[in-house]
């Protein structure tokens, strides 16, 4: 393909995905194939190709976190942050090598917040992060706004209704009824809401600290991906 070289050095890893590019093979510092996969669908949306986004994911989790992004941060500025009002941050940053959002910029740290689904995707009692995706997306956002340490925020908010509604009518049709039951419509709403549990038990934080090696891991990572790419393309 003309231009191989060209895209191949465009190549920038976002924040939300700098978990799944550190994905390592059996060899040491090999490129396991989650990330090996992630690099070709990132190929696929550039626009000498299909000129689409591919590499988005979305199910109920992620659709809640969206709906509810707002009044997370409300609540986390009512009982975190002594209701300073937190403005969620919308400018990118970017470097060479990485790009990001963060939700959250404050002056001695940055954080995100993460909506969970029910009571059984919420850490009521983990002492560590669910998944190290995160701890990928806490440092690149440090590198990029410049912060020593990074909070993820697990916040346990009431499902919206339309969202409750849908997942109770697909109850329903794996139960084999014709329509939802006020007892399963009931009995699904009181999975989702929340409003009975204080702030002690709706809040999870984590929080880590920068670190430089890990930076200058993604980096080479992403130069070795650069290559990866490369070799893709120029062999279309």
């Amino acid at each position: 393909m003309k231009n191989a070289e060209k895209i191949a050095n465009r190549f920038k890893i976002r924040a939300s995905a700098a978990g799944q590019l550190m994905t390592n093979g059996r060899a040491s510092g090999s490129m396991g194939e989650t990330c090996k996969t992630y690099l070709k669908n990132w190929i696929l949306e550039q626009p000498e190709l299909l000129g689409v986004r591919v590499n988005d994911f979305s199910n109920k989790y992620t659709e809640k976190g969206n709906f509810v992004e707002a009044d997370a941060l409300n609540y986390l500025s009512e009982h975190v942050y002594s209701d300073a009002f937190l403005v969620p941050n919308t400018r990118n940053f970017s470097d060479d090598f990485m790009t990001g959002t963060p939700d959250i910029i404050q002056p001695d740290h940055i954080a995100d917040n993460k909506a969970s689904w029910s009571a059984s995707t919420f850490p009521f009692f983990g002492g560590k992060l669910k998944t190290k995706d995160y701890f990928w997306q806490g440092q690149v956002y440090m590198n990029l706004v410049g912060r020593e340490k990074h909070i993820v925020y697990y916040v346990l908010m009431s499902t919206p209704d339309h969202l409750i509604e849908r997942e109770a009518q697909n109850r329903a049709r794996k139960l084999g009824f014709p329509d939802v039951t006020d007892e399963l419509w009931n009995d699904t709403r009181k999975q989702l809401t929340f409003e009975h549990l204080g702030p002690e038990m709706r809040i999870k934080p984590f929080e880590f600290e920068f670190d430089a090696e890990k930076i200058e891991e993604l980096n080479e990572r992403v130069i070795a991906s650069r290559g990866f790419i490369y070799e893709i393309l120029r062999n279309l």
